[in-house]
Order: structure tokens, then C-alpha cells, then sequence
């Protein structure tokens, strides 16, 4: 089953780690520019005992800390839907272009509500603001 948070164009929840896969998120995006991105998709949220793990595309690309994971796991499992495949829409961000060769780094962060709100949760895989449901790549999911 899926599941699709909804969410209200905030973007507050930074995603944290993404320090690892600068290259991907690079790439994902479209690369630097002289005033940086925010560049839109969509992130699937792996939830495990240990956490919750953020995928764009199929690759990892960080978690949440550790209170917005246990927050959201609570509020998912009151919902019924912790074994579910849960998307919400993800911002690229970042990527402007300095002095000489430098560029800042890309980072993510996800348009989830602020973790004192209830979720709007959705049926179904990703959808976008304007209805439609332009899928980024399946994922597998984990052997178990």
C-alpha cells in the first residue's frame, strides 16, 4: 500500500546527512546555477524502529532527526500506516555559485507539516499540488 502526505508548500522539515550524496542531488537537479536551486520532487519516507529514512529517486539521500522521526512515526502508526510506502513532496535546494569555484551544497528539505499538526494523509502514491501523479521511479522494497 502508499500512502501520500500533504502537504502546504512549507518545506520545514530539513532532511539531515545529505552531506554524503552531493554528486546525486547535483545531479537530480540539474547542477549548480549562479543563484542556486529549489528544485521540486518527490521523497519517499522509509520508517524503521531505528528511524526514518529519506529516498529521492531510489537512492538515499538522508533522515530525519531524530524527534521529527519519532513524531512522524507516532502520528503514521496512529494512522495505520506505518507499513506502508509514504511519500511527500521534497525541495532540492542550494547549489549557488560563488567566487571562484565555490558552490554551496545541496540540501533537502520535505513539505511536511510542522510536527504539531496532524498529517493530511492521502491514498495512494505521489501526487502533486496541481492533482496530477507524475511518479518518479518505483522503488523496491527492502528484503525482509
Amino acid at each position: 500500500m502508499e500512502s501520500y502526505i500533504q502537504g502546504s508548500d512549507s518545506y520545514y522539515v530539513d532532511v539531515h546527512g545529505e552531506s554524503t550524496c552531493q554528486a546525486f542531488l547535483s545531479e537530480a537537479c540539474g547542477g549548480p546555477t549562479q543563484n542556486g536551486r529549489q528544485f521540486r520532487t518527490q521523497a519517499l519516507l522509509r520508517i524503521t524502529e531505528a528511524g526514518v529514512a529519506v529516498e529521492i529517486n531510489g537512492s538515499a539521500v538522508g533522515l530525519l532527526s531524530p524527534e521529527d522521526a519519532r513524531t512522524y512515526r507516532y502520528q503514521l502508526s496512529n494512522a495505520g500506516r506505518l507499513d506502508h510506502l509514504v511519500w511527500c513532496e521534497a525541495m532540492i535546494v542550494g547549489g549557488s555559485k560563488g567566487f571562484g569555484w565555490e558552490v554551496s551544497k545541496f540540501g533537502v528539505k520535505l513539505d511536511l507539516p510542522p510536527i504539531q499538526c496532524d498529517l493530511d494523509i492521502i491514498d495512494g502514491p505521489p501526487q502533486w499540488p496541481d492533482g496530477s501523479r507524475k511518479l518518479p521511479r518505483k522503488p523496491k522494497r527492502p528484503a525482509e
